[in-house]
C-alpha cells in the first residue's frame, strides 16, 4: 500500500545513529581567505567522511591572503544552502570583507539558519554571521581568545590558528543534522 514503509526518510531518521557521514558542506570564500583555516578544517572534515564543496562569486580559482589558489566548486547561481548539510565561513580579512557585502552570502547564511543546519565560522569569518539574521545565537565575541562557542548548532572560534578543536565541535554539530531547538526558542518560557 502507501502507507509509511521502514524507508520514509521520518522513520529512518528517528533511528540512524547520528554521523557526518555523507553529510555536505557548502564553504564561503573569496579572494584572501586564510589558506591554513580553510584546509585545517576541510582536511578534518574529509577525514570524518565529510563532503566540502567551495562557493564563491565567480568560478575559477580563489586565492589565499599568502597566494596559495584553491578551485571553487560552484558559484551562489548553482549552489543553494538547501544542496547542503552544513555552512562555513573561514576568516581572511579581504575574503570576509567582500563576503559582508555579498547580498548572495548572506542569504545563504540566512537560510542555512531558517532550516536549521550547522553553521561554523572561525576568526574574521564570524563578523559575516554577526551581519546575519541569527537570532539568539550566541557568536565567538572579538576579544576572546581560542574560546570556543557552539550554541544552535552555530560554532565559532576567533583569534586561533589551530582549527582542530573548532572542527571536532563543529564535526559535532554536522552530525546532529538538524539543530530544529532554534525555531522553537522564542516560544520557550522558563518554567
Amino acid at each position: 500500500g502507501t502507507g509509511v514503509t521502514a524507508s520514509s526518510p521520518a522513520v529512518s531518521q528517528a533511528n540512524t545513529i547520528r554521523t557526518p557521514n555523507t553529510r555536505k558542506v557548502a564553504i564561503l570564500a573569496e579572494n584572501g581567505f586564510s589558506f591554513s583555516e580553510l584546509t585545517q578544517v576541510i582536511n578534518s572534515l574529509k577525514n570524518s567522511g565529510v563532503q566540502t564543496e567551495i562557493i564563491s562569486k565567480n568560478l575559477g580559482m580563489i586565492t589565499s591572503t599568502d597566494g596559495q589558489q584553491l578551485e571553487v566548486n560552484k558559484n551562489y547561481v548553482s549552489a543553494g544552502s538547501i544542496m547542503f548539510d552544513a555552512v562555513y565561513v573561514p576568516g581572511g580579512r579581504q575574503s570576509v570583507d567582500s563576503l559582508m557585502v555579498l547580498g548572495d552570502a548572506l542569504h545563504f547564511i540566512n537560510e542555512a539558519f531558517k532550516h536549521a543546519k550547522a553553521i561554523g565560522a572561525t576568526n574574521e569569518g564570524v563578523e559575516l554571521l554577526e551581519s546575519s539574521q541569527l537570532q539568539g545565537a550566541t557568536l565567538a565575541a572579538p576579544e576572546t581568545y581560542y574560546q570556543l562557542f557552539s550554541d544552535l548548532g552555530i560554532v565559532t572560534i576567533r583569534n586561533a590558528g589551530d582549527m582542530g578543536y573548532f572542527s571536532s565541535q563543529f564535526i559535532d554539530a554536522i552530525s546532529q543534522h538538524r539543530h530544529w531547538a532554534r525555531q522553537h526558542q522564542k516560544d520557550l518560557t522558563p518554567a
